[in-house]
């Protein structure tokens, strides 16, 4: 299972919807059962015989969960890419160079698990179906197959978080050859369709591929993940712990309680291979069972702490040789505490997974991948040596390719651009997940964050579109979008808040890529929201109580009475559904949308701004309350500014009072998007880099590479108090506007008219000097370099076309002078922005732009 892994072909699958048509003749099969099987790993083998190769082999393949693929013994992948079983992904794999002529053999290992807080919105069946076309010959799954149980995993299984399980695998009871064309499965069954051909009440013909719950079938849109294989950087402990417990079920609590201690009875020889890969082997000796009753002291076991130098989603694999019966605890930590590696973190994490060795040598790896930078092996119930002839990690990697980039001279602002693009490495496979430590739910309004960061660093993924689709897959009838999808809510527990995000991403990724297909793929669940949205005004135009919860972030936002941020982003979302609606002549009542977001804002500006404090303020009460007024919040000053509802003035007064006293805000968590490009589109670029330094600061110091999902991981304080928060993310994958912050907002790169068609270059660099910077495009990146020394500012941008840009100057004035290739520029317009007046210069006919800024007098460019 350690062999590297082959892509799936890019799928073809349209925005539209519409997709290449697979006829699909095999059908849903599992092995033989009568007993209900939340979670259940299944065999199946199908053997045939090919006169010739095939040049060509297009394996079509999926699982109601997961599967692992192997030909003729050669491991080819995993699958499929999560999704809603009614609207089932499928791979499509050219597997012909695994394929002989003679005998061949297909062999699968499926998993099916709902157990652990399901990842699936609807109860779905438990099946296997592919379909292997050569040429002419159609190879499927049916009753052909062979089929059966496995019985090594343990049933039913423990929690390792809260959707997946713990592994505890016995390899005595797993055949080591039964994926090669050798094994014999003369003691298997024949597998089962899932649904009877016939319907028995109805008596008419039932399809065997496509039934409820597998609806529809969908061409994935992603590619599985890469893997690589890494050997530990360092031994961060070794040693033995006093056995005071049976090897059970509860690995983590076992391997936390422990005390690693120095050797003593046990042993561990020559560890430092594993770490270098050479020379003999390391070798496994714990304390003699048949000890003396007079020196009988506690049995000694063996344990490893292994450091992997980074933070990573992977499988350990183990490679050994091993006495029969041996047991190793495998237990994962992401961070340490206290110096140690603890794998029970808390009842929703218990990480720690068991293997059981069959005698001889022997690989094994986990079906799950897990994340951790730490990995520990306890060895018990060895009546002699154990070989260990390797420990690596099998990395699962996104297939992104790095194309946006920000550097600068402030080191800080460039180790949280690093530390933004780690934590998208380890929250992006086949879904965008929330975290990959406890959760690895795709949330909408989390997406959000983690989306527009994909955008900034590796432009228009696949794995955005699929977000994206799947959001508009798992609409609640009501017209509210599912907070989490695919996922394990209802329309009782989805929170409103999350939905706001939907127009405005569909907004934006059109606005960056043109994509028009999408927009209208998606437009008809934007209408229902939209009504939705409509249905919640109150007699004032405002966003009153909806009836849904409201979270917006894990901060201490004043939630009471109606909601000055849900207010906001629902006039956004009304005047981001009017704009593609007369962009592209989609339909819908336009013009009614824009009136309702002008409305709105021009509300809130005049009730919700606190002018004696110099505030926005988070909520309207019914009944004033002297004692505990409405709160403010960075979320607040953040939403007033990006969203246009402060007024210039307002947005003076606000940073002034930020400025004097930031903590009369309450604070955002990392998971907030706007605040940093609020206070930079205010022309307070001085601002956000002083609070990058306070907050990005204060997790280097802790010594963080990623961005957690708190400030702290020891708290949180939603309700204004702070609570302990078990289980709290080292990456999390909401905590991501600063790619966005610095590409969009200080370098100013972003689309004049969508796709790029026109660019706009708006430069904000505070007290930055030197900028290298690129955006990624539907069309290439767009590379932009600035220079200031005093009152110069020099400017190169690098397009991937000709293309005219606008180029917008805050703080020019009247007797500066812009000069393109020593050809003086003239303004063609004077516009007002949040930050003041500012020049506008219309450029065009060029691929680069060379462009130098002189300030009059000893003025400083900011």
């Amino acid at each position: 299972m350690a062999t590297p892994i082959a892509s799936p072909i890019e799928s073809s699958n349209t925005d539209d919807g519409t997709a290449p048509r697979v006829r699909w003749r095999g059908k849903w099969i599992w092995p033989p059962t009568t007993k209900e099987q939340p979670h259940a790993f299944a065999l199946f083998r199908r053997c045939f015989t090919l006169e010739r190769p095939s040049e060509a082999a297009r394996l079509f393949i999926t699982a109601s969960h997961a599967y692992a693929l192997w030909v003729n013994g050669h491991f080819v992948g995993r699958g499929p890419a999560l999704s809603d079983p009614r609207f089932q992904r499928y791979d499509e794999r050219d597997i012909a160079e695994w394929l002989e002529a003679g005998r061949n053999c297909l062999t699968v290992l499926a998993h099916h698990d709902i157990s652990r807080n399901r990842l699936t919105a609807h109860a779905e069946a438990r099946g296997l179906l592919f379909q292997l076309e050569c040429g002419d010959r159609v190879i499927a799954s049916d009753e052909t197959c062979r089929a059966t149980l496995a019985t090594a995993w343990r049933v039913p299984p423990q929690g390792f978080d809260d959707t997946t399980c713990a592994e505890m695998f016995d390899a005595r009871q797993m055949p080591a050859d039964w994926h090669t064309p050798e094994f014999s499965d003369g003691d298997w069954f024949t597998a089962d369709p899932v649904i009877p051909p016939t319907n028995t009440l109805w008596g008419c013909a039932q399809p065997q591929a496509r039934f409820y719950p597998w609806v529809n079938l969908i061409p994935s849109e992603v590619c599985e993940p890469h893997a690589a294989h890494r050997r530990a950087k360092r031994i961060h402990t070794a040693g033995e712990v006093l056995q005071t417990m049976e090897p059970g079920a509860d690995g983590a609590v076992r391997l936390s309680l422990e005390t690693i201690r120095p050797f003593t009875k046990a042993r561990l020889d020559r560890p430092e291979t594993l770490i270098t890969g050479q020379g003999e082997p390391a070798r496994v000796v714990n304390s003699d069972p048949a000890e003396p009753d007079a020196t009988f002291d506690g049995l000694r076991n063996v344990t490893i702490v292994l450091d992997f130098g980074e933070l990573m989603n992977a499988r350990p694999v183990l490679h050994l040789d091993a006495p029969a019966g041996a047991v190793i605890d495998i237990g994962y930590a992401t961070h340490l505490q206290e110096g140690r590696a603890v794998s029970y973190r808390s009842r929703r994490t218990p990480q720690a997974d068991q293997y059981i060795a069959r005698a001889g040598e022997q690989r094994w790896q986990p079906f799950q991948w897990r994340q951790f930078r730490y990995l520990q092996l306890t060895f018990r119930s060895l009546n002699e040596p154990l070989i260990l002839l390797g420990v690596e990690a099998e990395t699962t990697e996104p297939r992104l390719e790095d194309r946006g980039r920000f550097a600068c001279e402030d080191e800080l602002v460039n180790q949280a651009m690093t530390m933004s693009r780690r934590t998208v490495a380890l929250t992006v496979l086949d879904r965008l997940m929330d975290n990959a430590s406890r959760e690895r739910r795709q949330y909408l309004g989390d997406g959000a964050g983690m989306l527009r960061a994909i955008w900034a660093l590796h432009g228009d993924a696949a794995v955005g579109r699929k977000y994206l689709h799947q959001a508009d897959e798992g609409q609640h009838s009501t017209g509210l979008y599912r907070y989490s999808y695919p996922g394990h809510d209802d329309d009782r527990t989805s929170l409103f808040d999350h939905s706001l995000a939907m127009p405005l991403l569909v907004w934006e990724h059109h606005r960056l890529f043109a994509d028009a297909a999408l927009v209208e793929r998606l437009w008809p669940g934007l209408i229902r929201f939209a009504r939705l949205m409509t249905s919640c005004l109150d007699e004032d135009g405002l966003m009153g109580m909806p009836p849904y919860a409201v979270w917006l972030d894990w901060a201490a936002i004043d939630r009471r009475g109606r909601s000055f941020l849900l207010s906001a982003y629902a006039a956004e979302a009304f005047e981001r559904l009017a704009d593609l609606s007369r962009t592209l002549k989609l339909g819908g009542p336009a013009e009614r949308w824009s009136d309702l977001a002008q409305q709105i804002r021009a509300t809130l500006r005049e009730r919700f701004f606190d002018g004696r404090r110099g505030v926005y303020v988070d909520c309207l009460l019914d009944k004033p309350d002297a004692d505990n007024p409405p709160g403010a919040s960075e979320h607040a000053l953040s939403a007033a500014i990006v969203l246009g509802i402060a007024t210039p003035e307002q947005t003076e007064v606000m940073c002034r009072t930020y400025e004097r006293d930031p903590m009369a805000f309450s604070q955002v968590s990392p998971a907030w998007q706007e605040l940093p490009t609020a206070l930079i589109r205010a022309g307070r670029t001085d601002l956000a880099l002083a609070w990058a330094h306070r907050r990005y600061g204060q997790l280097i110091e802790q010594g963080f590479e990623t961005i957690p999902e708190m400030w702290c991981l020891w708290g949180e304080k939603t309700l204004g108090q702070w609570r302990c928060r078990d289980s709290r993310a080292v990456a999390q994958g909401t905590g991501l506007p600063w790619p966005k912050a610095m590409l969009s907002g200080v370098c100013g790169l972003e689309p004049a008219e969508p796709g790029f068609t026109r660019v706009r270059l708006t430069p904000r660099l505070g007290s930055l000097r030197r900028i290298d910077a690129a955006l990624p495009g539907p069309d290439g990146d767009y590379a932009v370099k600035m220079s200031r020394e005093g009152s110069r500012l020099q400017i190169t941008l690098d397009l991937p076309a000709v293309k005219p840009v606008e180029l917008v100057l805050p703080g020019f004035q009247e007797t500066d002078q812009l000069a393109a290739l020593g050809d003086v520029l003239t303004p063609t317009e004077w516009r007002t922005l949040l930050s003041g007046p500012a020049a506008v210069f219309q450029l065009v006919g060029a691929r680069r732009y060379e462009l130098a800024w002189d300030a009059g007098g000893e003025r400083v460019i900011a």
